[in-house]
């Protein structure tokens, strides 16, 4: 059903999609998941990241910073908001492996698995140690998955038929069509039209056996 390393999920719009495993990131040009901080599809010295791309976040290859993947560099500019990890102040540009003590007091430096940002795990709560960007609303039909990528719904089932009398729009919704409000006539046989060839009197439309007049149009 999914691709190797996503599962089927259903969205806030009822509809089946297909979404990565928590804690990986998607690449969109691979239509696949990986770890952030691995190498993943990238080149030799590249690994896979989740930058902010104008407000949405994508899994992108960048020049790996650290020896090896699957570390992470803390730069100077980063600002340490738990209050155990004040003594780090600036953390110099030191690389840390994922899963280690790293620059935290307590708990290991692990990645967060909505903004795929380094941050110290603790027992009972999550301290960023990065001031993260604030990621805007995804535009319009697009929703935001858990790993905080913008996605447009993925609709995995066909669409099923719609009923009678109903009509499917580009957004793959059944609505009522109402392009014929009448006023139902008689039943008449569909193998006895008239002399002329015209099975129904003038101003009618025939549909499904039986001849209805025409009223306005309009659509909900």
């Amino acid at each position: 059903m999914c691709p190797q390393g996503q599962f089927l999920l259903t969205n806030e719009y009822g509809n089946a999609e297909c979404d990565c495993e928590p804690g990986k990131a998607y690449h969109g040009l691979t239509n696949a998941c990986y770890e952030p901080y691995s190498q993943g599809p990238c080149p030799p010295g590249q690994i896979i990241k989740v930058m902010d791309n104008n407000g949405r976040g994508t899994a992108q290859c960048v020049p790996n910073p650290c020896p090896a993947q699957k570390m992470v560099m803390l730069d100077s500019k980063c600002q340490v908001q738990d209050v155990s990890l004040k003594e780090f102040g600036t953390l110099g540009g030191t690389c840390y492996t994922i899963g280690t003590k790293g620059p935290c007091t307590s708990g290991i430096l692990a990645i967060d698995s909505i903004l795929m940002e380094p941050l110290c795990l603790l027992e009972t709560t999550v301290h960023s140690i990065f001031n993260l960007p604030n990621l805007r609303d995804c535009s319009e039909g697009g929703i935001r998955d858990g790993q905080g990528r913008c996605r447009m719904p993925f609709r995995f089932n066909p669409p099923r038929t719609c009923q009678r009398g109903s009509w499917r729009d580009s957004q793959g919704r059944c609505r009522r069509n109402y392009s014929h409000i009448s006023e139902q006539e008689r039943p008449i046989p569909t193998s006895r039209p008239g002399a002329s060839g015209v099975i129904c009197p003038k101003g009618e439309v025939f549909l499904a056996g039986v001849c209805y007049r025409l009223a306005l149009s309009a659509y909900d």
